[in-house]
This record gives structure tokens, sequence and C-alpha cells, in this order.
């Protein structure tokens, strides 16, 4: 078999060069060791950023592309992506100084033009109080509300990889890859290898793209480091309103909130950064939201604790990282020309995938990915329907399976929402291969899924039904439980 391109890598960067590519009458292989966004794609921090940092460094030229691609986000997939209110407090000598933040807020919103969002304004603290209940009042001087989108990653990496799909692309995960020769890149599945021959080779395997450059035969020095970070899930809040701390030296600390419960992320300082336990930087986000809350919040109000490996371009501190251009590194190896991608982000993910297939093709017109929607975001918006909010546009395939099935609608297990009708989605259309890979990376949750055994085993009986293979039951189902749960293990629910 040959390709124009095989894509190593199935994150949000390899999903979306996957899809460029095959939009553009290339032939496109993509493919996994593991899953669609089974790393760091599935573990951001929920928001697209539109370029705040880079207006405050002056970066003029990445905030206006990052809110180019925000608003095209929000356009073609709706139901993916949504508009975000997000309060920024203003304490003394806590956070950045209001008059800093107003004019990158206010710059940010003029560059957008166009943009759907509303424009920032002032709250007074007793505003910012109101609209954020739990708000920590000593010290506060004022907030400013401001308007980012909110993104469900591993659902808007998974749209890239079946729109690579329907444009004509080849999609295996579960594919490793074994080695390359003259002869093409050797890759493992399933206890078979098979040979394919590929015009480009890219590497987008994240944290792990040095280990893809040594099994290709790849020599040259290690070009990223990974970083380990870690987010916590506190219970659910009501309303929409997320928080945003812009903290002294470019840190931010944000609370996004989801239906199941509210993503917080605390960004360590340079001087922060060494390995911590688990237990240890739970402690830390605990304390440093302390600042921000009242009461603070304990380590026994943390439902679940997020964490993935990042990866950072070696030599690059992580203030540098989030403001420096990506790369694309490239070098012979004995089955062609491989190109390795590092330090990317999530928000420019699409405009970088244009960027990356135009460079290594020679092509010149503009990517079709600009305007077209992706799956589930065409048709009508029904925003009063959770379902809508998971399916987009893809929700009438769904309502027609569960009226010639009525017992399709009913849910998996009282803990979750989603519906029998969603699983058998997800094998059958989604690309779910294994049960791990349906109840972790296509009925995502905040909270991560239900871990009781019984609901499980009743979740199995659909998969099977759908036609999933399982093998011994009780073995993926610790599977489910020792993924879904992380590092949560690794932290005790006590009081300090």
């Amino acid at each position: 078999m040959t390709f124009d391109v095989v894509v190593i890598g199935a994150g949000i960067h390899g999903a979306a060069i996957a899809r460029d590519a095959a939009l553009r009458g290339l032939s496109a292989l993509l493919v996994d060791a593991r899953d669609v966004a089974a790393g760091a794609s599935a573990r951001t921090s929920s928001v697209i950023d539109a370029g705040l940092r880079d207006l405050r460094r002056g970066r003029f030229v990445a905030a206006r592309e990052a809110l180019q691609e925000r608003e095209r986000l929000l356009r073609t997939a709706p139901h993916i992506v949504r508009p975000l209110p997000m309060l920024a407090p203003c304490y003394d000598d806590v956070t950045e100084a209001p008059a800093r933040l107003w004019i990158a807020t206010t710059l940010s919103s003029r560059l957008a033009r166009r943009s759907t969002l509303p424009r920032p304004r002032r709250l007074d603290a007793g505003a910012a109080i109101a609209a954020f209940p739990g708000l920590q009042p000593r010290g506060l001087r004022s907030g400013l509300l401001f308007f980012e989108a909110r993104v469900q990653d591993a659902r808007l990496t998974l749209a890239n990889v079946l729109d690579a799909v329907a444009a004509g692309a080849g999609f295996c995960n579960h594919a490793e890859v074994a080695g390359c020769d003259a002869d093409g890149v050797t890759l493992r599945a399933a206890g078979a290898e098979v040979v394919i021959k590929a015009r480009e080779l890219v590497n987008a395997a994240g944290s792990s793209v040095d280990i893809v450059r040594r099994s290709l035969g790849g020599d040259g020095p290690d070009l990223v480091r990974a970083r380990r970070v870690r987010r916590v899930v506190m219970p659910a809040r009501v309303g929409e309103l997320a928080l945003c701390a812009f903290l002294p030296g470019d840190l931010a600390h944000a609370v996004v909130p989801h239906a199941g419960g509210a993503l917080c992320s605390a960004e360590e300082g340079a001087a922060q950064q060494s390995e911590l336990s688990s237990r240890d930087r739970v402690d830390q986000i605990c304390a440093s939201f302390a600042r921000l809350f009242d009461p603070p919040p304990r380590r026994q109000d943390i439902c679940r604790v997020v964490s993935c490996s990042r990866a950072l371009p070696r030599g690059v501190d992580e203030l540098r990282a989030r403001h420096d251009p990506p790369l694309i590194v490239s070098e012979d190896v004995s089955c062609g020309r491989l190109h390795t991608v590092v330090g990317c982000r999530f928000t420019s993910h699409r405009a970088f995938a244009e960027r990356a297939v135009a460079s290594i093709f020679g092509l010149s017109h503009a990517s079709p990915t600009r305007t077209r929607p992706l799956p589930g975001g065409d048709g009508p918006r029904e925003v009063s329907d959770d379902l809508w909010w998971r399916h987009g546009s893809r929700l009438g395939a769904l309502r027609a399976s569960v009226a010639a099935a009525p017992e399709l609608g009913e849910r998996l297990c009282e803990h979750r929402p989603f519906l029998t009708a969603e699983l058998i989605d997800a094998v059958q259309r989604q690309g779910a291969v294994t049960f791990a890979d349906a109840m972790l990376r296509r009925l995502v949750d905040v909270r991560g899924p239900c871990t009781e055994p019984a609901c499980l085993r009743r979740a199995i009986v659909v998969f099977q039904r759908a036609g999933g293979e399982v093998g011994d039951e009780d073995r993926e189902i610790a599977a489910i439980v020792e993924e879904s749960r992380g590092e949560s293990s690794g932290w005790q629910r006590e009081d300090s």
C-alpha cells in the first residue's frame, strides 16, 4: 500500500494534518499506537485561548491567528466549541494590573473584528463577587468580564479524524510503528505486521515524537522534553461563568465549568517546575487557589485528578514555549522523508496543519478546512438538547436509531448522561475498537467514565451487541478503572 502521507499520532495536530491532506486530494493514512486523543489532546484546559498572552507580549500576528481560529471553530463546530464568559478578578499585589488586562482584552476584541462574542466590560468588586460566588473578597479591587470559547477537546480531535476519514483518509488505531527500511514503514497491529509506503511521513506523536523518530531510524538529538501537567476536577458550579486569574510571571489559574464538574488549572512558575508527587501537586493546586476562593478548596473537595505529559521543545522553557511558533523538523530516514512537528498549540491546530501540508507538498491554494464544517457542525442548532452539544447535526442519526429501537434511548447508567445509542454509535461509526476506546475517549465526561463494576458490565453487553469484542471482562473493567483514575489513586482525600 502506498500513500502520499502517513501521519503518526492521532492527537489534535496529527488529526488536523490528516484531515487537511485528505481534503486537498492527497492520499493519507493516520495511525496511532493507542487511540484518538489518548494523550494531551484530551487533557487541555478546555479553553480556546484567543491570544491574550500574545497580546500582552506584543505578538500581534500570533494573537490575530488565534482569534481567527477561535471564530472559525465557533462557526464550523458550534456543538463542540461554545462561547465562554470569563471573569478575571483583580487583586492587590496578587493579579495583573486592571489597566493592563483591560487594554489586552479590548485590543483582542478589536482584532477579532467580526467576532460573534460580546466585548469585555468592567465590574466593581461587589458585582464580581455576585457573578462568581465564592470569590475571595479580601483585597479584591475589581473584575473584568470577557469572552473566550470552551472546547470539548477529545470530541474536537475525534471530529477531525472522522472528517479526514470522510474525505478518503485511512485511520488505524492501536497500530504501532515497528520500524522502517527501503521497502517502507512497518506497522504492527493485532499481532500482525504490514509494510506501507509513503511519499512523506509526519511525526505528530506529541511527547513520544523522539521515540517514533528512533523507531524510524532518526539519529539526531532529541527534540522534545516531557513535562507532567496536572489539573483537578472540583464539584460542578451553577452557571457557565468561568474564572481566569492572571498572575505575575505570565501565569494563569482557570476554573472552567462543565456539566459534571469544574476543571481547575493552576500553572507553575519556573521555580516550581520540579517533578512533585501527585499528592504534593494536588496540595499545591489547592494552596494556589486559596488566594482566589473563600473558603479555599480542600483536597477532599477534589473529584478527580487529570494528568498528561506535555511536550516542550528541548532547550526551551515553559514561558517561551507558549509564544514561540511551532517547528517542523525534517530529516531523511531509510523509508523516505520524516517531518516531526514540535511546539504546536491546540487553538491554532487547523492553521498549523494548513501550513504544514502546504510546506511539505509545495501547495499554494487555500485549504478547504477554512470554511468546511466539522462533522455535526452543520444544520440547525438545537441548543436546548444536551445530545446536540455532544453530536451536533449527527443527532438525527441517533434519533432514528432510537425510533427504530426505543430501548436504545435508555441511559447506560444513572451516573453519567450517555445513552445506549451513543455507545453503539461509538463502535459502529466512531472507530472505537476496544471497550476502553469507547468508554474513555468517545463517551467523554469531565468526571471520567462511571467506574461502578455493575455499570461497566452492563455497558460491556451493549458494546458486544454493537460488534465490539471483549476478552476477559474483569481485565477490561480493571483497565477502565486504572486509566480513568489516572493519578487520582496517588493522593488521599482526607483533610491535611
